[in-house]
């Protein structure tokens, strides 16, 4: 499912969904052992540094690419809000499109 939080969500909203979404990696990550205690507690501490002081979609794209760097288990984090960056650009190129194809064919000869 893509949701485009890029344009559907504010930010502090999109803030809590990350930190939940990230939560939620983590504890997976932590019980698979892709993540030992002390990378958990590392990641955590980076989390809570930098998540809420980022102001746009855009930075919070940038901080996932680098935590997921840093800890893989935070990979499909960063993958799914890319996807759902591109969706929603792809999705506003298409409204584009559509526009100037209907400015193109409503005009009269």
């Amino acid at each position: 499912m893509i949701i485009t939080m890029a344009s559907s969500l504010d930010l502090s909203e999109l803030q809590k969904k990350a930190y939940a979404d990230l939560l939620d990696a983590t504890i997976l990550a932590l019980e698979s052992g892709e993540l030992t205690p002390d990378e958990s507690e590392k990641s955590s501490r980076s989390i809570v540094r930098n998540l809420d002081g980022l102001e746009s979609y855009t930075e919070l794209i940038f901080f996932l690419r680098d935590l997921s760097a840093k800890f893989p288990a935070y990979r499909g984090i960063y993958i799914t809000y890319k996807q759902n960056e591109v969706a929603q650009k792809d999705q506003e190129k298409l409204e584009e499109v559509k526009e100037k194809l209907h400015k193109l064919t409503s005009i009269a000869p």
